[in-house]
Parts: structure tokens; C-alpha cells; sequence
């Protein structure tokens, strides 16, 4: 668990280093919630690591880091589709931008089984969004 939410926590400081690339409105629409997501990370980095972490402010904060990702879903889609369109910057590079996304949404799947682990299956369910609830029969 801690190593995916390092990895997570390294993506979003490699994205909020490296945006915006085109300035355009969508990236000025991400860029809130990049850095909402990278505090939140900070936060439950340093819960984790607490002798007897707070298992209620450790909820809350998932809660806000899975519905921040739920929000800039669309965004990203949208801002990669339009930057690729523009043709204003290499689209290897906007894709690169993408994979990075797409990396991290795999890791918040990656940290479901941990919380129900921690939570149960029936609050995992509110802190958690259906879309990061795939139920693999693989281990993560």
C-alpha cells in the first residue's frame, strides 16, 4: 500500500511539474485538482506512517482523493483529445502526460482491496467509486 501511494504521490509531483503545456481552460480546470490530490497524498503519506493512524481522517481523505480522480477523468480525456487537435505541442508528449493518468487510476485500483481491507466491503463502497471497484480475480 505504501509503495503504490508513493508511486501516485511521484506521478502527481511530475504532472503539477510539468503542466500546463498548452495553457488552455482545460488544463487551468485541472491543475485545482492535481494539486488537491498531490496534498491529500501528503496527508495520508503521513497518517500511514503514525504509530495509530487515524482510520476516520484516513477515509475522508480517500474518499477525496478517489472523487478528485473521478473529476479529472473527463478533463484529461477532453484536454488530451483537444491538445492532440491543436497540434500546439508534440502529441508524444501529451501522451506521455496521458499514460502518466492512466497509471495512476490503475494504482487507485490497485489500493481498493487495502481499504476494504481496512474498512470492510460495505464502507469501501462510499469511499470508493464504482469505477475503481473492478472486482479482478487476480491479486494486486
Amino acid at each position: 500500500m505504501y509503495h503504490t501511494i508513493d508511486r501516485i504521490y511521484q506521478t502527481f509531483q511530475y504532472l503539477l511539474a510539468n503542466f500546463p503545456i498548452n495553457n488552455n481552460p482545460l488544463e487551468f480546470r485541472i491543475r485545482p485538482l492535481l494539486y488537491e490530490s498531490n496534498h491529500v497524498l501528503y496527508q495520508i503519506h503521513l497518517i500511514l506512517h503514525q504509530p495509530q493512524p487515524n482510520l476516520y481522517q484516513l477515509k475522508q481523505l480517500f474518499s477525496i482523493l478517489y472523487r478528485d480522480d473521478e473529476a479529472l477523468d473527463p478533463l484529461v480525456r477532453a484536454w488530451g483529445r483537444a491538445s492532440i487537435w491543436m497540434e500546439i505541442t508534440p502529441s508524444n508528449v501529451v501522451q506521455h502526460r496521458l499514460d502518466l493518468y492512466q497509471s495512476i487510476q490503475k494504482d487507485l485500483e490497485r489500493l481498493v482491496p487495502y481499504i476494504k481491507g481496512i474498512y470492510g466491503e460495505e464502507d469501501t463502497r462510499y469511499i470508493v467509486p464504482p469505477l475503481y471497484r473492478k472486482e479482478v480475480g487476480a491479486d494486486y
